[in-house]
């Protein structure tokens, strides 16, 4: 009977501990993911500011080559606008099909990335 109640006390503990550590690993998990996010945001972030600093220099430079063919300024920056509100109308449409989805799955597979070999190793 004793040794039953000692085998039980140890079970016992030994459940405790392997739920203690699971949940420690879960919380390393998350916190990677969120840190992997994170840090992924503000690098992507970055680059992100550069390309529209640079698309909006181009865009002027445009505007101003367009604007010299075509002998008004105004002219000029009204023709590129018309182009890039023709870009906007042929995404906007799109958008669903090519972009969100595609991007809903990016973004689902690096918050999910390393979890498949985490769970293979255990």
């Amino acid at each position: 009977m004793q040794e039953e109640k000692e085998a039980e006390s140890t079970l016992f503990e030994e459940v405790k501990e392997y739920i203690s550590v699971r949940s420690k690993i879960f919380s390393l998990q998350v916190a990677e993911s969120a840190a992997s996010l994170v840090s992924n945001l503000i690098s992507n972030g970055a680059a992100l500011l550069f390309f529209i600093i640079f698309f909006v220099f181009a865009s002027i430079g445009l505007a101003f080559l367009v604007a010299q063919w075509v002998g008004n300024t105004a002219g000029g920056f009204f023709i590129v606008a018309a182009f890039y509100l023709l870009i906007g109308v042929i995404i906007w449409m799109i958008k669903d099909n090519y972009i969100e989805r595609p991007l809903t799955n990016i973004f689902i597979r690096n918050l999910f990335k390393g979890k498949e070999e985490d769970e293979e190793n255990i």
